[in-house]
């Protein structure tokens, strides 16, 4: 039995403009999955061959440092796309065949929260931009404001000087999702019980 995903992509804000039939189109190439939380959805290195958007809950992304550790660089939230930067890094053909190259995730991403999320591949999502290329425009404005958010180095020292500081205190106490996964076992990369 197939899965009519249309009007859940029709509810994505960045799908908002897009035509119908082109997200019907690309609907046949989407599969809609529970991440619970705690659980990976894609490690740094993975090749991207899709992009994902959140439907519900909260993500977090984690940068490998070289020392091991994983350092939280940033939340993706409901509504918002994971994996582009990847997938476009991916979108060129380097090895002469006329087919695209995947390119490897630069950084991990855990579901924080319980989360719902849509994966469209690549071929899906080309038929999306191919419909309304105002999207790129959209992706790109998100891809700049995430690089611009990046963590400052004092957060990665545990010297936050924003709101950083209220997060952190809250996953070693356990308050957070995050927190209570540490505490029932299921750490993610670079954090410790607190």
């Amino acid at each position: 039995m197939s899965l009519e995903l249309t009007p859940t992509l029709k509810a994505i804000p960045f799908l908002g403009d897009v035509p119908k039939r082109a997200l019907r189109a690309a609907g046949r190439e989407a599969k809609w999955f529970a991440l619970p939380a705690g659980w990976e959805l894609f490690k740094a290195g993975d090749m991207a061959e899709s992009i994902y958007f959140v439907l519900s809950g909260s993500l977090g992304a984690f940068r490998p440092m070289p020392d091991g550790r994983s350092d939280f660089i940033g939340h993706i939230r409901a509504g918002e796309p994971v994996g582009e930067m990847a997938l476009f890094e991916g979108a060129t053909d380097l090895d002469g065949d006329g087919i695209a190259d995947n390119a490897p995730h630069t950084s991990s991403v855990y579901a924080l929260r319980d989360a719902e999320i849509l994966e469209i591949s690549r071929k899906g999502f080309d038929r999306i931009v191919k419909a309304d290329p105002g999207i790129l425009t959209q992706m790109i404005q998100l891809m700049l404001t995430r690089l611009r958010e990046g963590r400052p180095p004092e957060c990665a020292q545990g010297l936050c000087p924003g709101r950083h500081l209220a997060d952190h205190r809250h996953h070693l106490a356990g308050q957070s999702p995050f927190g209570r996964a540490c505490k029932a076992g299921r750490h993610l990369p670079g954090h410790r019980r607190g």
